[in-house]
């Protein structure tokens, strides 16, 4: 079974606050961190197999023999991909500025390497090394269209039902959707609070909680209303270790490879990282949905 980075980081038992501070900064910067479980892998590609049909069971009569049957199962595949940035700041700067303009800009990178993450996760197409984002990864059934109108909740409640690994379900959607349910929130009463794991208290709808879709490196929204004829969409996600769930090499570093003496003073972070979709029914995306009041 795998951890969160932040369940990681309690039972390792990590107390250097750098670390802490970079895992608290990417739940911050990536909500899908928050609750994305993690294992590690050696090697570049992962390969699981997935059930994708099931053998056959029948009744018999006495001295009846069933008939043999076996079942079908898939090999999905996913590469680590290599993210993370640097910074460098020259010594000068150091020692006028103080530590606290790097731990600054440390920050600020940390900050931007979750970001990427996040809008990867939702949007990623797979080029320039990156990986594929659940846009164009929820194709056939996983793929639900609201018909460039208002969002039909009905859609929203099928894709939820239909849901597998709902225990860690969560609702992914834009500030501006959220808006909108809120509209219809006080006429529907399935709409509460929860706490979550840093205390912040996200949404809910039917019991299952609302994430948002966050926002890239430049304060853009991720989910907004900019999708084909100005829509946008909202996914439904089973986190856990047999539907949505995270891959690394190992945790996410920071290194220092030119040393503080050095001229131009640098740290890189970097995370060789992906995630599958272990079953074709823990994530389900609607898309067509405008910025209009539900009915």
């Amino acid at each position: 079974m795998g951890l969160t980075i932040a369940e990681g980081l309690r039972a390792r038992q990590i107390s250097d606050p750098t670390i802490a501070g970079v895992i608290r900064t990417f739940v911050d910067n990536a909500p899908v961190l928050d609750v994305m479980q993690f294992s590690n892998y050696i090697g570049q590609t992962i390969s699981v197999n997935r059930w994708k049909t099931l053998n056959k069971s029948a009744f018999r009569a006495v001295d009846a023999n069933y008939t043999a049957s076996a079942g079908v199962t898939e090999k999905i595949t996913e590469d680590l991909k290599i993210a993370g940035g640097r910074v460098e700041i020259d010594r000068a700067v150091r020692k006028m500025a103080g530590e606290e303009a790097v731990a600054e800009q440390r920050a600020m990178q940390v900050a931007s390497l979750a970001r990427l993450y996040q809008y990867s996760f939702l949007k990623g197409d797979g080029t320039s090394n990156s990986f594929t984002g659940l846009q164009a990864r929820c194709t056939g059934d996983q793929a639900i269209a609201n018909g460039d109108a208002a969002l039909d909740l009905n859609n929203l409640n099928n894709a939820i039902i239909a849901l597998r690994g709902g225990e860690n379900a969560r609702i992914i959607m834009g500030a501006g959707m959220e808006a909108r349910l809120w509209q219809k929130a006080n006429e529907n009463s399935q709409v509460n609070y929860m706490p979550g794991e840093f205390g912040v208290k996200p949404a809910t709808y039917n019991g299952v909680p609302i994430m948002r879709g966050g926002e890239d490196a430049s304060d853009a929204e991720i989910l907004d209303f900019s999708e084909t004829n100005s829509t946008t969409s909202i996914y439904v996600v089973g986190f856990n270790g047999s539907g949505v769930c995270g891959i690394q090499n190992r945790d996410i570093e920071v290194l220092n490879p030119n040393g503080t003496e050095a001229i131009d003073s640098s740290f890189d972070i970097e995370w060789l990282t992906n995630f599958m979709v272990k079953t074709d029914r823990s994530a389900y995306r609607i898309s067509g949905i405008t910025d209009a009041a539900l009915a």
